[in-house]
């Protein structure tokens, strides 16, 4: 367990009552205006006193040797400062004891932890090893199993995984002293050259070898589903337990079992909770390896500042987790090898051959190894009316398809459906004529599929190809992918999301325009893209085309002779991140003083780039006094009472500060049940409003109900420019409301489930996720309104029956059974009914005993399918 300030100093501050925690402290101002003075001066200083030392020597990651050395120092940004990029201005190192700073890697505000019971090896230097593709190590498959220790299951993962040798960079990788010794590592390789060999390799030793548990972190769903399928095989044969942690799915914390461990395969967002749990229980040492896939995600706007925590924490906090980063995007490597401690391997090895190219009106320019262009051909231009292919498109595709499989990139989903509704009116006709699998997709797709765009899928899908972006639920998204796997469909026309991670290679990559949704390409996402193409096992070769118009050259150009960007911590980004950062520090206990939380940032990759965070931090901190979520008593840093109901709530600084605490304290009496319902309505479903079903509900609602909606500066005028602005994006009061209108029908217990879908053209499915993610915004509220106490008293009594109603559509284990193949709402009831409450439990029927059931209108050929996804998800 992590020894923490607060057990240091038991019983020595005053207690405080509930309304000093709500008003600001003398205390606090003076700190405010320190703030405001500091934040106009270059140079700052932190006084390190002897109480500060005595909680540094008991905090957890400090080494008791490295405080002694800094006893009673003061430390000024002026003699000792870290640049932009991390390095530091060698000045004023006579300070320190040489015997524990080294250049490149420890700076005076960033103490770096030390286990006491097993040194972590810090690189003095950026380490970073490049594989030569000709060089060849004397050692064979079964040498590099024995060095990992993992000679008994040599011969059963090469069965399972149909490999005999391993690429040579693969074996330089791991006969590597440093990785093998447990320290953090970076691999930058091209896609497809086998990096999941090495985190399936590591993640087996670290649980066969040295009995603990591994966390494999994976940015989609998707993909999510993908590696619980793949490892899945390994589960039986190697004895041990394979947990999915995404959406809904996973327990927290996890249970522990004597026999066997781990790997837990989970969503940046859930391996975050799952850390979080295991740091509060004591835990996190049972995690002895954790890999994260697609690092690069590191720069990503909305989950960046996340991946950046999680594997802080894991850095921080933990005696010795091994970090494995995989990527093929990676910019400033150097700046991430000192956030992670990690050293640099990377290969240019690529197995199969990929050939670049542009497409520039009817010409074709190849891409050479500098981004350069040169000229290659002219486009052998079928004869197909330019009104139909104006682009062009058939002829590029014609040589592959139907034979071999073709992934095409657009902008946008709308770009997706287009392109789909033109290409399939003009593919050869041999792929035009329907077979009894396309016919039998299209069935499926049409029972399931509910979106505007259903016809334009249906008619790509008897013509062998179909789209695949976020407008797909579940269902449909495997059906299609099992399809393209198979060769049903040779063709997917996709948006960005798929080039990230699923394995759905194909033999020629287009890329239709060089933009993400109407942002220009990156580099990395290009990369991504084009590493779709020509994936071993698969092809010889790969072809990638991207097409560009006049005014998109010059900028394709550049970006292709440019570097890889920076991946720049995202954690001061304007959505409150670092805010979040704060208090979740605070609540884990981990910090209880300012002086403990600038050393901590000071720790982030946040804080190795930005020289001045101790500035912004202090902002932040003021910015959370002035709300009343903290109070700040000389270095002592605790929450308000408000605060501590905030996150106890789980509610992001995003809510909290701008939207959910305002409106409860605007409508603090609330006037009826539709009000109560609003409340408890999340401020992110993003589900397309039906404006004619929107006014027309809302000329339904009741006088008092309306004047509550207007005193919540939802005006009648405001609803009414709803159905005259022919605004596409609605205001967040808005939208609410119109999912306050749906849930209000759910809890009229007279109107049936299919009909609220109906009314407000969703799917079942849909409506089950609005109702689920409005039940825990409801859990949410309800234990910010307990924390608080008397002056939310109301929300106390209206909320449980609220939540109690909505749990005739969120019992979880109903929520799981719908994601077996066919079965909606209404028939994961009927399988509950009959005693199939888990996918085990079906997995293990037989289809005679299913039929048994005599569950109306199940027909054997459902069963049968029924019965095959449940075996997949259970194992």
């Amino acid at each position: 367990m992590i020894k923490r300030d607060s057990d240091l100093h038991q019983g020595q501050k005053r207690k405080s009552t509930a309304s000093d925690l709500l008003n600001e402290s003398g205390t606090q101002k003076k700190f405010c205006a320190s703030i405001a003075q500091s934040s106009n001066q270059n140079n700052r200083s932190i006084l390190i006193s002897d109480d500060t030392d005595n909680r540094l020597n008991n905090s957890p990651g400090i080494h008791s040797n490295t405080t002694n050395n800094l006893h009673g120092m003061i430390l000024s940004s002026s003699s000792v400062q870290n640049g932009a990029d991390g390095s530091l201005n060698k000045v004023g190192k006579e300070n320190l004891n040489d015997s524990f700073f080294d250049d490149d890697i420890l700076f005076a505000s960033k103490i770096v932890e030390q286990s006491t019971e097993e040194d972590k090896e810090i690189p003095v230097s950026y380490i970073r090893i490049t594989h030569n593709e000709n060089e060849c190590l004397p050692v064979s498959t079964e040498d590099i199993f024995a060095a990992l220790q993992l000679t008994p299951s040599l011969e059963v993962y090469k069965k399972y995984r149909k490999i005999n040798q391993l690429y040579e960079w693969q074996k330089a990788c791991l006969t590597n002293e440093k990785l093998l010794g447990g320290s953090n590592f970076i691999l930058s390789l091209n896609p497809g050259a086998g990096k999941t060999l090495i985190a399936e390799l590591l993640i087996l030793r670290e649980l066969l070898v040295n009995k603990k548990d591994a966390l494999l972190m994976l940015p989609f769903k998707a993909i999510v589903d993908e590696k619980m399928s793949s490892l899945n095989v390994f589960k039986s044969v190697f004895g041990i337990n394979i947990e999915e942690y995404s959406q809904g799915i996973g327990q927290l914390p996890p249970n522990k079992t004597a026999d066997r461990n781990t790997i837990f395969v989970a969503s940046y967002e859930k391996a975050s909770f799952l850390i979080d749990s295991l740091i509060i229980e004591g835990r996190l040492d049972e995690i002895g390896l954790v890999v994260l896939d697609e690092m690069h995600m590191l720069n990503d706007e909305s989950r960046g500042a996340q991946v950046e925590v999680t594997v802080f924490k894991c850095i921080q906090l933990a005696k010795k987790i091994q970090l494995i980063g995989l990527s093929g995007t990676l910019g400033n490597v150097e700046v991430l090898c000192k956030f992670m401690r990690a050293v640099h391997f990377n290969s240019g090895f690529r197995p199969v051959k990929l050939h670049q190219s542009v497409k520039h009106k009817k010409q074709i320019f190849n891409v050479l190894p500098d981004g350069k262009l040169q000229y290659s051909k002219d486009i052998k231009v079928l004869g197909i009316p330019h009104e139909k292919d104006p682009e062009n498109l058939a002829s590029l595709i014609y040589k592959v398809i139907p034979g071999k499989s073709v992934i095409i990139f657009c902008p946008t989903k709308a770009y997706c459906c287009a392109c789909i509704k033109g290409l399939s009116s003009i593919v050869p006709k041999k792929m035009r004529e329907p077979n009894a699998k396309k016919k039998k997709l299209a069935d499926d797709l049409e029972k399931y599929f509910s979106k505007e765009n259903k016809d334009v899928l249906i008619q790509g899908v008897l013509a062998g190809m179909a789209f695949h972006h976020s407008d797909l639920n579940y269902k449909c998204r495997i059906l299609i992918e099992e399809a393209y796997k198979e060769g049903t469909l040779c063709v997917l026309v996709a948006t960005s999301t798929l080039s990230a991670g699923i394995n759905l290679p194909a033999r020629m990559v287009i890329i239709r325009s060089p933009l993400v949704g109407y942002a220009p390409m990156t580099k990395s996402m290009y990369l991504q893209m084009i590493g779709r193409a020509g994936r071993a096992g698969y092809d010889e070769e790969g072809e990638a085309i991207t097409m560009v118009n006049d005014s998109q050259l010059v900028a394709f150009k550049a970006m292709l002779e440019s570097d890889l960007p920076l991946c720049d911590s995202r954690l001061n980004s304007k959505a409150g991140y670092l805010l979040d950062f704060i208090q979740n520090l605070m609540k884990l206990e981990v910090v209880s003083s300012v002086t403990q939380l600038h050393r901590y940032v000071g720790l982030t990759l946040f804080g190795i780039q930005n020289e001045n965070y101790v500035t912004i931090v202090n902002e932040q901190l003021k910015q959370l006094i002035d709300e009343q979520m903290v109070i700040v008593e000389q270095d002592d840093l605790k929450f308000s009472l408000l605060g501590k109901a905030i996150v106890v709530a789980n509610i992001t600084s995003k809510e909290s500060n701008k939207t959910l605490i305002l409106d409860i304290q605007e409508g603090i009496i609330f006037a009826g049940k539709f009000h109560s319902i609003f409340t408890i309505t999340p401020y992110d479903l993003n589900e397309k409003i039906d404006r004619q079903t929107f006014l027309s509900e809302y000329y339904k609602l009741s006088c008092n109900d309306r004047k509550i909606l207007s005193h919540l500066k939802i005006t009648p005028e405001e609803v009414q420019k709803v159905g005259t602005t022919g605004s596409t994006k609605e205001s967040v009061p808005i939208r609410r409301l119109f999912f306050a209108m749906i849930l209000h029908d759910v809890f009229r217990e007279h109107i049936h489930f299919s009909e609220i879908a109906k009314k407000y053209e969703l799917s079942e499915e849909t409506l089950t996720n609005i109702i689920q993610d409005s039940a825990i915004q409801a859990h949410k509220i309800l234990r910010l309104a307990t924390e608080v106490g008397e002056e939310l008293y109301a929300l106390t009594t209206t909320i449980p029956l609220i939540i109690e109603n909505f749990g005739r559509y969120t019992q979880k284990d109903i929520i799981a059974l719908t994601r077996l193949h066919g079965v909606g709402n209404a028939r994961a009831k009927q399988l509950y009914k009959a005693g199939l409450t888990t996918y085990k439990c079906i997995a293990e029927c037989s289809i005679e005993d299913l039929m048994n059931k005599k569950i109306p209108n199940l027909y054997k050929e459902q069963v049968v399918k029924i019965i095959e996804s449940a075996r997949k998800l259970s194992r």
